[in-house]
Protein backbone atom coordinates (compact mmCIF):
# COMPACT_ATOMS: atom_id res chain seq x y z
CA UNK A 1 0.00 0.00 0.00
CA UNK A 2 2.92 2.33 0.64
CA UNK A 3 3.87 2.13 -3.04
CA UNK A 4 0.39 3.21 -4.15
CA UNK A 5 0.17 5.84 -1.44
CA UNK A 6 3.45 7.43 -2.56
CA UNK A 7 2.54 7.21 -6.25
CA UNK A 8 -0.82 8.88 -5.72
CA UNK A 9 0.61 11.63 -3.53
CA UNK A 10 3.58 12.26 -5.85
CA UNK A 11 1.29 12.51 -8.88
CA UNK A 12 -1.32 14.67 -7.14
CA UNK A 13 -3.75 11.74 -7.49
CA UNK A 14 -3.36 11.57 -11.29
CA UNK A 15 -1.48 8.24 -11.48
CA UNK A 16 -3.20 4.93 -11.05
CA UNK A 17 -2.74 1.30 -11.88
CA UNK A 18 -1.68 0.94 -15.52
CA UNK A 19 -3.05 -2.60 -15.63
CA UNK A 20 -6.49 -1.37 -14.56
CA UNK A 21 -6.31 1.23 -17.33
CA UNK A 22 -5.62 -1.55 -19.83
CA UNK A 23 -8.58 -3.54 -18.53
CA UNK A 24 -10.84 -0.52 -19.01
CA UNK A 25 -9.75 0.26 -22.58
CA UNK A 26 -12.91 -0.11 -24.66
CA UNK A 27 -12.91 -2.39 -27.67
CA UNK A 28 -9.39 -3.73 -27.34
CA UNK A 29 -9.13 -7.46 -26.77
CA UNK A 30 -5.32 -7.28 -26.89
CA UNK A 31 -5.03 -4.87 -23.98
CA UNK A 32 -7.74 -6.69 -22.05
CA UNK A 33 -5.73 -9.91 -22.44
CA UNK A 34 -2.56 -8.24 -21.16
CA UNK A 35 -4.51 -6.98 -18.14
CA UNK A 36 -6.07 -10.40 -17.53
CA UNK A 37 -2.65 -12.07 -17.54
CA UNK A 38 -1.20 -9.48 -15.16
CA UNK A 39 -4.10 -9.74 -12.72
CA UNK A 40 -3.92 -13.55 -12.91
CA UNK A 41 -0.18 -13.49 -12.06
CA UNK A 42 -0.72 -11.11 -9.17
CA UNK A 43 -3.58 -13.17 -7.74
CA UNK A 44 -1.55 -16.37 -8.09
CA UNK A 45 1.35 -14.77 -6.25
CA UNK A 46 -0.90 -13.64 -3.40
CA UNK A 47 -2.61 -17.05 -3.26
CA UNK A 48 0.75 -18.84 -3.12
CA UNK A 49 1.78 -16.70 -0.17
CA UNK A 50 -1.49 -17.47 1.59
CA UNK A 51 -1.08 -21.22 0.97
CA UNK A 52 2.46 -21.01 2.33
CA UNK A 53 0.98 -19.34 5.42
CA UNK A 54 -1.39 -22.27 5.93
CA UNK A 55 -4.58 -21.39 4.04
CA UNK A 56 -6.34 -24.03 1.97
CA UNK A 57 -5.84 -23.64 -1.79
CA UNK A 58 -9.41 -22.68 -2.69
CA UNK A 59 -9.70 -20.28 0.23
CA UNK A 60 -6.36 -18.73 -0.73
CA UNK A 61 -7.51 -18.27 -4.32
CA UNK A 62 -10.71 -16.55 -3.23
CA UNK A 63 -8.92 -14.36 -0.69
CA UNK A 64 -6.31 -13.38 -3.27
CA UNK A 65 -9.01 -12.34 -5.70
CA UNK A 66 -10.80 -10.33 -3.01
CA UNK A 67 -7.57 -8.67 -1.87
CA UNK A 68 -6.62 -7.71 -5.40
CA UNK A 69 -10.08 -6.30 -6.06
CA UNK A 70 -9.96 -4.37 -2.79
CA UNK A 71 -6.60 -2.80 -3.58
CA UNK A 72 -7.60 -1.88 -7.14
CA UNK A 73 -10.84 -0.41 -5.83
CA UNK A 74 -8.97 1.51 -3.14
CA UNK A 75 -6.72 3.05 -5.79
CA UNK A 76 -9.77 4.17 -7.76
CA UNK A 77 -11.50 5.58 -4.68
CA UNK A 78 -8.32 7.34 -3.56
CA UNK A 79 -8.09 9.07 -6.92
CA UNK A 80 -11.76 10.04 -6.88
CA UNK A 81 -11.60 11.39 -3.34
CA UNK A 82 -8.09 12.79 -3.70
CA UNK A 83 -7.29 11.10 -0.43
CA UNK A 84 -5.21 8.12 0.65
CA UNK A 85 -7.84 7.17 3.23
CA UNK A 86 -9.32 4.36 1.06
CA UNK A 87 -5.84 2.82 0.71
CA UNK A 88 -5.21 3.15 4.42
CA UNK A 89 -8.56 1.54 5.24
CA UNK A 90 -8.13 -1.37 2.84
CA UNK A 91 -4.53 -1.90 3.91
CA UNK A 92 -5.53 -2.05 7.57
CA UNK A 93 -8.39 -4.49 6.90
CA UNK A 94 -6.33 -6.76 4.66
CA UNK A 95 -3.42 -6.81 7.07
CA UNK A 96 -5.67 -7.73 9.98
CA UNK A 97 -7.71 -10.31 8.09
CA UNK A 98 -5.01 -11.99 6.05
CA UNK A 99 -2.27 -11.68 8.69
CA UNK A 100 0.49 -11.72 6.08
Amino acid sequence: MEFWRALLLDSDFEAGCPVASLALTPGSTDTAEVARRAFTRWAASIAARLVAAGRETEEARALASAALAAVEGAILLARAHRSTQPLDDVGRVLHAYLAL
